[in-house]
This record gives C-alpha cells, sequence and structure tokens, in this order.
C-alpha cells in the first residue's frame, strides 16, 4: 500500500517546502483547509491574550521527511506552523504524516 501512497504523493501532490531545523526539504504532499465544525466558521485558539480565531489546515504528507510540532511548510508564497503531527501506521510501518497547521503571518 505504501507504494500507492507515494504514487499519489508524486502525482497530485502539492510542490512546497518543509523547513526544519536542519534546513529546507522539498516535498510534494496535500494542504488543505480544514474547519472543525463543517458550517464555515473558524475554529477559536486560546492565547494567554484570550481567545482568538484562526484557520486550521489539514496536511497529508510522505514518511519522509518527516513533518513535526514547529516546523514550517512553505507553499505558493505562504508560510503554515505544523501546530500537531503523526505519523499513521500500515501495519507496523508508517505510510505517511497527518498534521495540523496554522497560517503564519509572513509570506514564504
Amino acid at each position: 500500500m505504501e507504494p500507492y501512497i507515494a504514487v499519489v504523493l508524486e502525482k497530485y501532490g502539492t510542490a512546497m517546502e518543509l523547513e526544519t531545523g536542519e534546513g529546507r526539504q522539498p516535498l510534494r504532499a496535500f494542504l488543505q483547509l480544514a474547519n472543525g465544525s463543517g458550517k464555515g466558521e473558524a475554529e477559536q485558539e486560546m492565547t494567554p491574550l484570550g481567545e482568538a480565531p484562526g484557520l486550521r489546515y489539514c496536511y497529508l504528507g510522505p514518511k519522509t521527511p518527516a513533518v513535526a510540532a514547529g516546523d514550517i511548510l512553505r507553499v505558493q508564497g505562504h508560510a503554515y506552523q505544523v501546530r500537531r503531527a503523526a505519523p499513521v501506521y500500515l501495519g507496523d510501518e508508517i505510510a505517511y504524516y497527518w498534521g495540523m497547521c496554522a497560517a503564519r503571518g509572513e509570506k514564504a
């Protein structure tokens, strides 16, 4: 199953760059707006200064390079910070990575 996931990501995924503490790496993945309520309302985020609106983006990407919380995804002139990330397993093997991201206020 894993080779099929890689083929789908390579063929249909969006070209982007993953920025980690070790540098930048190109990859192809999916990054899509994810609304929690399904009613088109943005999710709310609690910050030290109170509640703030925030849009979340769902990431589905290859097993390598692996994404982790704090990493930055740069795609089509925008930057997104990975807030949560986890591997998705098929049997005992990592098939791909899932993550939730937030848009950053900077251009990529």
